[in-house]
């Protein structure tokens, strides 16, 4: 829950800088939405050095085997690189809100679309991590919980009205 927590610390802090700037606070998610998926995704390429949020054992063609002793995913098998699986999603995701963002729209609209956007692929590259997830309920950690309210979140930002 490292990502998720550092998320919510961010909100928290957001909201309060944008209170005492006066400055509307999906104006600033809109502001920063691009640089945080390309933030992401730099920080996953991090994980994958690191072997950190590994996959499951695969054995497809672009697995990774890790065989560093000091690194934190399972050496000498083929696992899954979620860890690029992710990098990759959040530089698509980067690129599409680069240009996006140019756009006309409601306020609010690129924050949205970042973090419905980060927690559907999240929600899917969890299937695929192998390294320990925590708690799980229903069958779901609790990275997948917290995307359905993220995706929630972004869904209700983007239908409302003003």
């Amino acid at each position: 829950m490292f990502i998720t927590g550092g998320f919510i610390a961010v909100i928290i802090f957001a909201y309060v800088y944008a209170k005492r700037k006066k400055i509307h606070l999906l104006k600033l998610g809109d502001f920063f939405a691009p640089a945080l998926a390309l933030g992401h995704a730099l920080g996953r390429i991090g994980c994958f050095f690191s072997g950190c949020c590994y996959g499951k054992e695969s054995s497809l063609p672009w697995s990774v085997v890790f065989i560093n002793e000091h690194s934190l995913a399972v050496r000498g098998k083929p696992l899954h690189p979620t860890q690029l699986y992710e990098a990759f999603a959040n530089l698509l995701l980067f690129v599409f809100l680069h240009f996006y963002s140019k756009k006309e729209h409601k306020s609010g609209v690129s924050f949205a679309v970042y973090i419905t956007g980060y927690a559907v692929l999240r929600f899917i590259i969890e299937f695929f991590r192998g390294d320990y997830r925590g708690v799980q309920y229903f069958g779901f950690s609790v990275s997948q919980i917290i995307s359905v309210f993220l995706f929630a979140a972004g869904v209700f930002i983007i239908c409302r009205k003003k």
